[in-house]
């Protein structure tokens, strides 16, 4: 199958859904950096120089946000993922669906490419056999 626009777009994971919630919370300002108080290993790497770096007004590295986004994902309750988890289960029905639609048109347009070639050679034999 040819790459197409009208390929569906690949599902998200419930990590992808976490990042985007709490990068848009980190950009609004409601959340301030990448530690959790009295978190040990937080604070050690904090001094390490892992913390949330502002390369401008309100915007973040991607390397720093990462990291920091990761951190917060792997200390997550699982029952605090569950949200994140549903919305992951929705998108990949929502891709299924999307995707089983996408390979339909592309094998009727592939019937239809094969239909137009089988033409074109019997319009090109009739062609040579009219000039003989």
């Amino acid at each position: 199958m040819e790459a197409s626009l009208n390929k569906p777009k690949r599902v998200l994971t419930a990590y992808n859904f976490f990042f985007q919630d709490q990068r848009s919370k980190i950009l609004s300002g409601e959340v301030d950096d990448c530690s959790v108080e009295g978190d040990d290993a937080a604070q050690e790497s904090n001094d390490a120089g892992d913390v949330l770096k502002f390369t401008g007004p309100r915007k973040v590295g991607f390397k720093s946000l990462g990291k920091s986004v990761g951190r917060r994902w792997r200390r997550l309750a699982p029952e605090d993922r569950v949200e994140f988890e549903r919305a992951a289960a929705a998108d990949k029905e929502r891709y299924t669906k999307e995707m089983a639609a996408y390979k339909e048109e592309c094998k009727a347009a592939q019937s239809l490419k094969r239909k137009q070639a089988q033409l074109e050679r019997k319009e090109w034999k009739n062609l040579h056999v009219c000039e003989r």
